[in-house]
């Protein structure tokens, strides 16, 4: 129904509608409580719904438990009818077998590799050591090439002013004759200075020579005139004053030296000849012919000399010279100052030169060897270092392959004789699984006859409702309208 507010105020005139206005509210609280009724049967029966829906679910959760529990002990049985225990026990004590084995075979491999990776270091060590000694030997020859190569640039700059000494055009002057050598321009290539060719046997007499052959020092030799025209030539243009080139003897050039030893005087004493080496045999029979070397002879003490030659000289002796200058002659002797001449004869350092450079020819020889060598035990170091590598890895696989089969044997040691599996427990499960099915089972058949009550009660009760609002509605509507008119009337 509409309802009216019973709190309403009367107006004048509406104390008639008092006994309509207590009709009215009867009616209304009667259709109230009806609406109350219909409504909490409403609320029961949604609650049984939710609980028959909530037991349906257990149902279902439990139904899939014992399809899991009913796989899991088909699946305990299948395997235990399928268990053999000795089989099993017969396959590890086998398998025991073969690891044992296996332990024996790579602990002997295991111990070959640490002996060939022991010595292959021992070795290592050994050629370690070698490839050091010999990285030092080669720095030490390549010290003593060095050292030995400042020695010749020294040398070869002593020689170089020892030409000079002769002139100070000299140097220029042999380049230019080795030049016209090398183009053909001489019949036979001219000799000189004589001195750059002479070196004195005992130093002592080098400035008495030196005294003894004055100018001869610094003179050519030529085979012909053509030659000399030609030597000439060359010294105009490597020299501009005339003063100043060297004398040049002409004579035919012989193949061999001479022959003096018939000339050479035998008073015991050397000659001038004797205390000379003399590395050119054309200079040499130049001087045999100009100074009579062969003649001259050389005596320590001047009283000496002058008993010897003053007046009964020996047989083929032409003079005598002395370590004090003098120079003895059968008519007389000649005193000279010999400190005065010391240009010429002094260390030519010609040989030195050639000592050095053989020396510096056997260091390139002994380095070659050292660096081939150091390349062979380089390369067998190296050969050693990846061999140990290799062996080192093998080792590392073998040692991975023994603690495994240790772990193994140590597993199959430790293993229980497992039992048959028991389902026992799981049977047990399942009966309190079917038992609490049942339980909710019983529990849902209660709940559906409730349901069914009170849906028959939710029914009656909205069946009332409708009837009565049907029933009063045109009381209702009576005062409704009745009200209005009062109430619209207002106060006279």
């Amino acid at each position: 129904s509409s309802g009216i507010n019973a709190e309403w105020p009367l107006r004048p005139g509406e104390t008639e509608m008092s006994e309509d206005m207590r009709m009215y509210q009867s009616l209304e609280s009667d259709q109230a409580s009806l609406r109350q009724l219909a409504h909490a049967k409403k609320r029961e029966l949604l609650e049984v719904q939710r609980k028959i829906k909530t037991a349906n679910n257990s149902i279902k959760d439990l139904n899939m438990d014992r399809q899991r529990l009913t796989k899991r002990i088909r699946e305990i049985e299948d395997s235990n009818k399928a268990r053999n225990v000795e089989a099993e026990k017969a396959e590890r004590d086998q398998e025991l077998v073969e690891c044992r084995d296996k332990q024996g075979q790579y602990t002997e491999e295991m111990t070959s590799t640490t002996s060939t990776m022991e010595h292959l270091e021992s070795r290592l060590s050994d050629m370690t050591v070698d490839l050091s000694r010999i990285r030092q030997d080669i720095e030490q020859t390549d010290v003593q090439i060095r050292k030995h190569q400042d020695m010749l640039r020294t040398q070869q700059e002593a020689k170089k002013n020892r030409v000079s000494v002769f002139g100070r055009f000299m140097p220029d002057l042999l380049r230019k004759v080795d030049e016209a050598d090398r183009l053909n321009r001489f019949n036979k290539k001219p000799r000189g200075p004589f001195g750059l060719h002479m070196k004195v046997k005992d130093p002592k007499w080098a400035n008495v020579i030196e005294l003894a052959i004055g100018g001869l020092a610094v003179n050519f030799v030529v085979h012909d005139q053509h030659d000399k025209l030609v030597l000439q030539d060359l010294f105009r243009k490597s020299c501009s004053n005339p003063r100043e080139h060297p004398n040049m003897i002409m004579m035919k050039f012989r193949d061999e030296a001479y022959d003096v030893s018939s000339q050479k005087p035998q008073t015991g004493h050397p000659t001038m000849y004797d205390m000379l080496d003399i590395d050119d045999h054309v200079i040499s029979n130049a001087l045999v012919e100009q100074a009579r070397l062969e003649q001259s002879l050389l005596i320590e003490s001047s009283e000496e000399a002058r008993m010897l030659i003053i007046g009964h000289a020996p047989t083929r002796v032409h003079n005598a010279w002395t370590l004090a200058g003098d120079d003895v002659r059968a008519r007389g002797a000649y005193s000279n100052d010999p400190t005065k001449n010391n240009r010429y004869f002094r260390d030519d350092p010609s040989q030195v030169i050639e000592e050095i450079n053989h020396k510096i020819r056997q260091l390139r020889e002994q380095s070659s060897i050292q660096r081939q060598n150091k390349g062979g035990v380089e390369k067998e170091v190296n050969d050693i270092r990846a061999q140990y590598n290799t062996e080192k890895k093998k080792q590392q696989a073998i040692k991975r392959k023994l603690e495994n089969v240790r772990n193994r044997i140590i597993e199959l040691d430790n293993v229980d004789e497992a039992p048959l599996l028991d389902a026992t427990a799981l049977e047990d499960e399942m009966r309190q699984y079917g038992e609490q099915i049942n339980n909710i089972n019983e529990e849902k058949e209660g709940l559906a006859e409730k349901e069914e009550t009170l849906k028959q009660e939710h029914e009656e009760a909205n069946k009332r409702h409708a009837e009565s609002t049907e029933r009063d509605s045109h009381i209702t509507n009576r005062y409704i309208i009745k009200h209005r008119q009062v109430y619209n009337a207002g106060p006279e």
